[in-house]
């Protein structure tokens, strides 16, 4: 009898035990997956009367955080040389997301002041300019980090244009790595000699 209830307060505290480490386990797992990287937004629109102008910049960047990796600085330094310019390092991300929205401000002021010498627009007219930039992780492991910046551009009626640009980090370093550090020096030979012989197999 005794042997019966000693069994079953064991079980109902090895119950409460699991239950304790499982859900421990789940808010761990979940923390470090939501610190892992952060993503910082910035929404401006700025308007020029004196030129009827209107500018509107939206940006959204994934950024690496401490609880990434020992080296995350490095990483996040390289990132935004890559993908804003290596003028903008040592600012604060929101500072660095203004200054870019600022210069890009700046920088269609003066295309349109040449827009306008060429082809006088009407005042009641409003010329707008659109910039939306994204930063995306596609990709991380123990060693690299893949990430993507998506640049949108929009001038007045004309057709928006995007480009996107891949890019390839050690995580250790940060430092941006090249074709030539994944496949070796003489790589485009090699590249050429492969891409030749499959050409050749199939529709020779």
């Amino acid at each position: 009898m005794n042997n019966s209830k000693e069994n079953s307060t064991k079980n109902n505290y090895m119950k409460k035990i699991l239950f304790i480490l499982l859900t421990i386990t789940m808010i761990g797992c979940s923390s470090n997956k939501n610190d892992l990287f952060e993503t910082i937004k910035y929404d401006c629109k700025e308007i020029d009367k004196e030129l009827n102008l209107l500018f509107e910049f939206n940006a959204k960047i994934a950024m690496p955080t401490k609880a990434f990796s020992k080296s995350y600085k490095l990483l996040q330094d390289s990132i935004i040389s890559a993908v804003f310019g290596s003028e903008f390092i040592n600012n604060s991300h929101k500072k660095i997301l203004q200054m870019y929205s600022d210069s890009s401000f700046i920088k269609y002021q003066r295309v349109y002041e040449e827009i306008y010498e060429n082809n006088p627009i009407e005042p009641t007219d409003t010329f707008t300019f659109k910039t939306n930039i994204v930063g995306n992780i596609l990709y991380y492991d123990s060693t690299i980090v893949s990430y993507q910046r998506m640049l949108h551009t929009y001038i007045d009626n004309a057709h928006g244009m995007t480009t996107k640009t891949n890019y390839v980090f050690d995580i250790k370093t940060g430092r941006r790595l090249t074709e030539e550090d994944v496949f070796g020096k003489g790589f485009e030979r090699k590249i050429n000699k492969s891409l030749t012989e499959i050409i050749n197999l199939f529709y020779l």
